[in-house]
């Protein structure tokens, strides 16, 4: 769980960045995609690897370590956005 917490950090990082630095908005879009990406492929070569070390299916452990991220992921950003709608502070997107 605190990989797919590290892999949304690394990703707003990336844009953060991009957005500070000036550049367009689609090289913006295009980074953060890339991230993404990257975060996936990731956890993707994790769950092998356990998979691999485990003696299991390598493509079901990867496919389940992708997807407990990427579950994770999605709750933290909803958690996120609900207190921000909460606490009053924005929209929620």
């Amino acid at each position: 769980m605190l990989g797919a917490i590290d892999g949304g950090i690394t990703s707003f990082a990336v844009v953060a960045g991009a957005v500070g630095g000036g550049f367009s908005s689609l090289v913006v879009i295009i980074l953060g995609v890339v991230s993404i990406a990257a975060t996936s492929l990731a956890f993707l070569c994790v769950g092998i690897a356990k998979g691999w070390m485990l003696d299991q299916s390598r493509f079901r452990s990867g496919l389940e370590t992708l997807l407990t991220g990427g579950g994770a992921a999605v709750l933290a950003y909803g958690a996120g956005a609900l207190l921000r709608a909460w606490m009053g502070t924005g929209t929620m997107a």
